[in-house]
C-alpha cells in the first residue's frame, strides 16, 4: 500500500514537472492595450514552449490564435460602447475629466464584474502558473494571487502614472492656482481615486466577494501602488524604453523596454496586409499615415474629421493611409465633397486594421492619437511623428515626442483642422534634423528586448512558484507607500479605504455636504 502511494506521488510530481508552464493573460481596452500581451505571449510560446490563454474582447480572438494562444472572450466590446456613447463623447469634448471617469465607471459596471465570472471559469478549467494583465485590469493579478497564490504581473503601458512633473508641464500654468505640480498631483489623485472607486464599488469588490469568495475589499490606494511598482503581491512590468522615458523621471521604477511582437516573416501576408495595400505602396511616393485609433468623439463627427484628414493630405501634396478606427472614418462619409472625394479615391487607402510593424516604417511620416501602444509603434518606425492627443496619457506622450525632437503635437480630433494638420505634415516631412533624430531613437530602442526581459522575469517567478509554492504577502506595507522620490504625499481622502465611502462626484453629494458653514 505504501509503495502504491509513493508511486502515485512520484507520478504526480513527474507530471507537474513535465507539464508545460501555462500563463493566463488578461487584457481590457483597445488593440494598443492587448497587442503588447500578445507579443509577450508569442515570445513565451516560441522561446519556452509556454501555453497561454488570453482573456480579452471578442475582436482579439483571431489575434490571439495567430500566435497559438487559446482565447476566452469578454462580453464587453469597447469599440461598440465608446463609439456610440453620447454622454462619454460630451465629456471628452468638454474635457471634463470627472464626468469622463464617471461615464467610464458606468461602462465597466456590468453583471460579469469586469470579466470576473469568465476568469473564474477559465481558472477552473485550466492549471496556470502565473497571471499577467495590463493596467486596465490591474486588480486581476491581485485577486488571482490572493485566491490561488499564483505569481501576478501588471504590465504598465502609461508612464505618466509616476510622473506628475512632466504631465503638469504640458498644461497651461494659468489653470493651476498655485504650484502647477502640486495642483496637478491633487487632481490626478482625485480623478484616479474617483475612477478606481467606481470600478471597485460597481464591479471589482462585488466580484471578489461573490465570485472569488474574498472578503477583503481593494482600495484606490492599491491600484496606485501597483501602477507605481510598490504593491507586495504583484510585480509591475513597465513596457517602455529608457530612451523614451528618462530614467531620472522614474527613479524607483524599472524600465523593461517595449513589448514588440517578434517578426517571424517579411512577407506581407504574415502581417495580415492585403495585396491591394502592397500595390498602393508600390504605386507612388511613400504615404503619410493618419490614425486616431480607438478615439471617437461621436459618429456624427466622422465626415468632418475625414475631411480634415484628406484635406490635410491634399494641402501637403501627400498620399495617405487612413485608419478607419473607432471614429469609423471612410471615403463614403465625404461623398458630398466632390473635390476631396476625388482626391481621396486616387491618393488615399483606408484600412480597417493597421499592421503597424509593416505599415509605419514604409510611410514618410505618421500621425497618431498618442495612445501608449500606438506611440510605441510610431517611435519604432523611425519616422517623424505627429500626435493629436485626446485624453488620459496621450498629451503626456505627445509632450515626450516633442521633447525628444522626433515630432510635433497638434489639436485633438474634436478641433483639428485640415490647415493645422496639413501644415504639420509639411513641417515634419521637410525637417531633416527631426528625421535623423527619429531614426536614431529607433536604433536605440531596437537594441532593447522587452519581451525577452519580461519573459525571463515571468519564467523565473513560475519556476520559483513550482518549487516553493505560494509566497506569503505582507499587505501592511501598503500603509507606508513611499513617494518621497517625487517629493509629494498621498492624500488619504482620495485613495484610502475611507475614500470608497466618500462622494467624489457632485451629484453624489447630499445637501448637507454642500451646506456652507455660516456660523
Amino acid at each position: 500500500m505504501r509503495l502504491a502511494i509513493l508511486l502515485v506521488l512520484s507520478a504526480t510530481l513527474l507530471c507537474e514537472e513535465e507539464r508545460p508552464f501555462n500563463v493566463l493573460f488578461v487584457g481590457g481596452g483597445s488593440r494598443g492595450d492587448v497587442q503588447p500581451l500578445v507579443a509577450l505571449a508569442s515570445y513565451l510560446r516560441s522561446a519556452y514552449g509556454v501555453d497561454c490563454t488570453l482573456v480579452a474582447g471578442p475582436e482579439f480572438e483571431d489575434l490571439s490564435r495567430s500566435v497559438g494562444c487559446k482565447s476566452a472572450n469578454l462580453h464587453l466590446n469597447f469599440e461598440d460602447v465608446i463609439s456610440t456613447n453620447s454622454e462619454l463623447h460630451e465629456a471628452l469634448t468638454d474635457q471634463d475629466v470627472f464626468k469622463m471617469m464617471k461615464v467610464f465607471g458606468e461602462i465597466v459596471k456590468d453583471p460579469d464584474h469586469l470579466g470576473a465570472k469568465l476568469i473564474a471559469k477559465v481558472m477552473e478549467e485550466n492549471i496556470f502558473d502565473a497571471v499577467v494583465a495590463t493596467s486596465l485590469e490591474w486588480h486581476t493579478p491581485l485577486t488571482i494571487n490572493e485566491k490561488y497564490g499564483l505569481p501576478g504581473f501588471t504590465v504598465v503601458l502609461q508612464a505618466n502614472y509616476f510622473d506628475p512633473y512632466q504631465l503638469a508641464a504640458i498644461f497651461d500654468p494659468a489653470i493651476f492656482s498655485t504650484d502647477p505640480v502640486e495642483d496637478y498631483w491633487v487632481t490626478f489623485q482625485k480623478v484616479w481615486g474617483a475612477f478606481s472607486k467606481h470600478q471597485m464599488i460597481n464591479s471589482i469588490n462585488p466580484g471578489r466577494k461573490e465570485i472569488f469568495e474574498l472578503e477583503r475589499s481593494l482600495t484606490p490606494l492599491e491600484s496606485f501602488a501597483i501602477m507605481n511598482g510598490q504593491h507586495p503581491a504583484v510585480e509591475t512590468l513597465n513596457a517602455f524604453s529608457k530612451h523614451v522615458v528618462k530614467p531620472s523621471d522614474c527613479v524607483k521604477v524599472n524600465l523593461h523596454g517595449y513589448l514588440y511582437q517578434p517578426i517571424m516573416s517579411n512577407d506581407h501576408t504574415w502581417f495580415g496586409v492585403a495585396d491591394d495595400m502592397v500595390v498602393f505602396f508600390e504605386s507612388g511616393p511613400a504615404p503619410v499615415y493618419i490614425g486616431w485609433g480607438s478615439m471617437c468623439c461621436g459618429l456624427d463627427n466622422t465626415p468632418r474629421i475625414t475631411k480634415a484628414a484628406i484635406g490635410a493630405l491634399k494641402q501637403a501634396g501627400k498620399r495617405g493611409i487612413i485608419l478607419k478606427g473607432w471614429q469609423r472614418l471612410s471615403l463614403e462619409s465625404i461623398a458630398d465633397d466632390e473635390d476631396l472625394y476625388e482626391y481621396a479615391k486616387k491618393n488615399v487607402y483606408f484600412v480597417d486594421r493597421a499592421a503597424h510593424n509593416w505599415i509605419l516604417p514604409r510611410c514618410e511620416a505618421v500621425m497618431v492619437h498618442g495612445g501608449a501602444g500606438t506611440t510605441a509603434a510610431a517611435i519604432r518606425s523611425g519616422r517623424p511623428i505627429i500626435v493629436s492627443p485626446y485624453l488620459a496619457d496621450q498629451p503626456w506622450w505627445g509632450a515626450r515626442i516633442v521633447n525628444m525632437g522626433v515630432g510635433e503635437m497638434i489639436s485633438n480630433l474634436v478641433s483639428v483642422t485640415a490647415e493645422e494638420l496639413g501644415a504639420a505634415i509639411q513641417r515634419v516631412t521637410t525637417n531633416e534634423t527631426m528625421k535623423e533624430k527619429a531614426r536614431e531613437v529607433r536604433e536605440h530602442i531596437e537594441e532593447e528586448n522587452g519581451v525577452e526581459t519580461m519573459g525571463q522575469i515571468i519564467m523565473g517567478a513560475m519556476k520559483q512558484y513550482r518549487e516553493e509554492g505560494k509566497k506569503e504577502v505582507d499587505l501592511s506595507v501598503l500603509d507606508n507607500i513611499d513617494l518621497s522620490w517625487i517629493g509629494l504625499e498621498i492624500n488619504e481622502e482620495y485613495l484610502s479605504a475611507e475614500a470608497l465611502a466618500t462622494p467624489l462626484f457632485a451629484e453624489e453629494r447630499t445637501d448637507n455636504d454642500d451646506d456652507d458653514d455660516d456660523d
